[in-house]
């Protein structure tokens, strides 16, 4: 009989790295004071989350809202961008960032990605900029900040706004400077499986009075502030959040110094341990400008030829059935996605033709690329061992997968 749990061997572990989600008496107890206090709608501890999490992050206003889509089509709307903008942007994250572009009007234009960051290559963005080019909304992708400083010269020269979806940055500073407070505006999302959550929610930071502003109009039905509660001056759906949502929000806040200090050191371990691994290989280090490192879980590179040929999703497969809960991150660029290649999924609009695009590294990223969730990275140091452990395992009995 293989060694191998997916062939009948005994697995690596039998329970869970962690337990998700990290919660205590803290969440129950504020949970519990909103609910008895009868005042569960969008009021104080909104309020009060906002200024808390802008503080945290570095900020001068916060708006919060449903979720980081809202978030992200808030900050959009805001800044003015609409009907026929271009908005440059990553193909290799999540869907929201794109269709918030395309449900405030805008036009995603894709750039190639860095193959040892994942994130945007800004060496490509000029070249992508047309009499149309509105904006430019970079990914910092699993928490690993772009150059900002070159991003913000590229938008000055052109006189273009930069938004920042900082959905996986938490706590990241940008020589110093809280990821998400450099461009106009930054949006973060607060979703179940994101560093901090409270199972839906967002935020947009600013450092405008005048964005947040239209912010808080664009997240709250179109309505002014100061004004009577039935005025409004913009077309915008109720995105606000909760209560609820903002009482948990704060309660996780409260152990996140804690939590980053932790992912940080057991990413580096893992960091360390995964460079001797055979056919895995870790990103990029970081560049020094990220001087405070979020870590929305860890990406790698699984290279096929150096596994004899042993495909990437038996190689998942396998791994899932040590107990190690590791995927394969995003699967193919955006431009691949049938809501993107159909033309008859999107709204009017001249469009690119998304099917016939190709971009070498955002291509291969998809093939190679392997994810292990942030959840793994608050495990004991011994127990995130075991990750190792059943890389070294399956690669030593990969013969048996075939």
């Amino acid at each position: 009989m293989s060694k191998l749990a997916l062939l009948g061997g005994k697995a690596i572990r039998s329970k869970p790295l962690v337990d998700w989600p990290v919660w205590d008496k803290s969440e129950e107890e504020a949970l519990l004071d909103v609910l008895h206090s009868g005042k569960w709608w969008f009021g104080e501890k909104v309020e009060e989350f906002e200024r808390l999490y802008a503080e945290f992050q570095g900020a001068e206003y916060g708006i919060a809202c449903t979720n980081g889509t809202a978030a992200l089509i808030i900050a959009i709307k805001a800044l003015g961008i609409g009907f026929g903008d271009e908005v440059i942007t990553t193909p290799m994250t999540f869907i929201a960032t794109s269709t918030a572009i395309i449900l405030a009007g805008g036009i995603p234009v894709y750039v190639d990605v860095e193959e040892d960051t994942l994130n945007m290559d800004i060496g490509k963005i000029e070249e992508a900029i047309t009499p149309r080019t509105k904006a430019i909304l970079p990914v910092h992708v699993f928490g690993r900040p772009l150059d900002m400083d070159r991003l913000m010269e590229i938008a000055k020269k052109h006189n273009l706004i930069v938004i920042e979806d900082a959905a996986h940055c938490w706590g990241g500073q940008y020589k110093g400077k809280g990821l998400g407070t450099i461009g106009a505006a930054g949006t973060f999302s607060f979703q179940y499986t994101k560093n901090m959550q409270s199972a839906e929610g967002g935020i947009v930071l600013t450092n405008d009075e005048n964005i947040s502003l239209l912010s808080w109009s664009f997240m709250n039905c179109g309505r002014i502030q100061g004004k009577p509660w039935y005025y409004m001056e913009n077309i915008s759906p109720n995105q606000r959040m909760t209560e609820f949502q903002a009482a948990l929000l704060i309660a996780q806040l409260s152990r996140m110094e804690d939590q980053i200090e932790h992912r940080v050191k057991t990413h580096d371990i893992l960091y360390e341990q995964f460079r001797n691994v055979d056919g895995i290989h870790p990103m990029a280090p970081e560049q020094n400008y990220s001087t405070r490192r979020s870590h929305h879980g860890m990406a790698l590179r699984y290279r096929e030829e150096e596994w004899d040929g042993l495909s990437k999703d038996r190689f998942i497969e396998a791994m899932n059935a040590e107990g190690i809960p590791i995927t394969g991150g995003y699967g193919f660029p955006l431009y691949k996605e049938p809501a993107f290649t159909n033309k008859d999924n999107l709204p009017p609009g001249d469009y690119p033709d998304y099917g016939s695009l190709y971009l070498p590294k955002a291509e291969k990223a998809a093939i190679e690329g392997l994810l292990l969730p942030q959840t793994v990275l608050l495990a004991k140091p011994d127990d995130a061992m075991d990750i190792v452990r059943a890389a070294e395992k399956v690669y030593e009995n990969r013969k048996d997968l075939f």
